[in-house]
C-alpha cells in the first residue's frame, strides 16, 4: 500500500511538473523534483527500486533509473544478487494496474458515454455471445468493478501453470513471449465460476 501512495504521489508531482515543462528556460532541470522524490522514497525505504519514464506523442521527456532490484538485507532469492534497477527493467505492477490503468479507463469511457457500468460482458460491443457460458451470462462490467462477478481468485488453471498448455510453461524460467495471448483469452472467455454473480466479494 505505500508503495501506491508513492506512485500516486509521484503522479500528482508530475502533473505540477507537466504544467511547467515549457518553461525550461527558467529551469534547467524541470524534473528535478520528480528525480528527487523518487530517490527519496529509495532512501527512506519505501520502495527498493523505481523506474520513471514520461513522454508525449513526439519525445520522451524524462527518464530515471532509481535505486535496486530488492532492498540490500534481502538479496534476490534466485541469482542472490541484487542488481541497480536500469531504464530496461521489468516490474510486476500487478494490482497496480486496476487503480492507475483499468479505473482510470472505465471511468473515462463512463463520462464520455462509451461505455456503461450495466452493460454485460456478453454485448456485442464487449465479448460478445462467445462470454455466456458458465453462468457468466449475467455479469457486467459493475460485477467486475465491485469483485462480485463470481470469478476464483485466480484464473484456473493459472497461466503458467503446466496444465495450461502453452510452450513456456514447461520451463521454470519461461522466455518473456506474447505468442499465448490467443490462447489466454479463449481461456478467459471459458472460465467458470466459483460463486453466483452477485453474491461473493472476492478480490482477484
Amino acid at each position: 500500500m505505500v508503495a501506491i501512495l508513492l506512485v500516486s504521489s509521484a503522479l500528482i508531482v508530475l502533473a505540477g511538473i507537466m504544467a511547467r515543462v515549457d518553461d525550461v528556460g527558467k529551469d534547467d532541470d524541470p524534473w528535478s523534483d520528480v528525480a528527487a522524490f523518487l530517490q527519496q522514497g529509495v532512501t527512506d525505504g519505501v520502495t527498493p527500486g523505481a523506474v520513471a519514464v514520461v513522454g508525449n506523442a513526439d519525445q520522451i521527456l524524462f527518464s530515471s533509473a532509481f535505486g535496486h532490484f530488492t532492498y540490500g538485507h534481502f538479496p534476490a532469492p534466485v541469482t542472490k544478487t541484487n542488481p541497480e534497477t536500469t531504464l530496461d527493467t521489468l516490474f510486476d505492477m500487478a494490482s497496480i494496474t486496476k487503480v492507475l490503468t483499468t479505473t482510470t479507463a472505465v471511468a473515462q469511457l463512463y463520462q464520455n458515454g462509451d461505455l456503461g457500468l450495466d452493460w454485460k460482458l456478453s454485448d456485442d460491443r464487449l465479448f460478445g455471445p462467445a462470454y455466456a457460458n458458465h453462468g457468466k451470462e449475467e455479469i457486467t462490467i459493475r460485477n467486475c468493478l465491485l469483485h462480485n462477478a463470481g470469478f476464483p481468485p485466480d484464473p484456473s488453471p493459472n497461466y503458467w501453470d503446466k496444465s495450461f498448455g502453452w510452450a513456456e510453461t514447461a520451463n521454470y524460467h519461461p522466455e518473456l513471449s506474447f505468442s499465448c495471448q490467443d490462447k489466454i483469452y479463449n481461456s478467459g472467455l471459458q472460465q467458470s465460476l466459483a460463486n453466483p454473480v452477485g453474491a461473493v466479494y472476492v478480490y482477484s
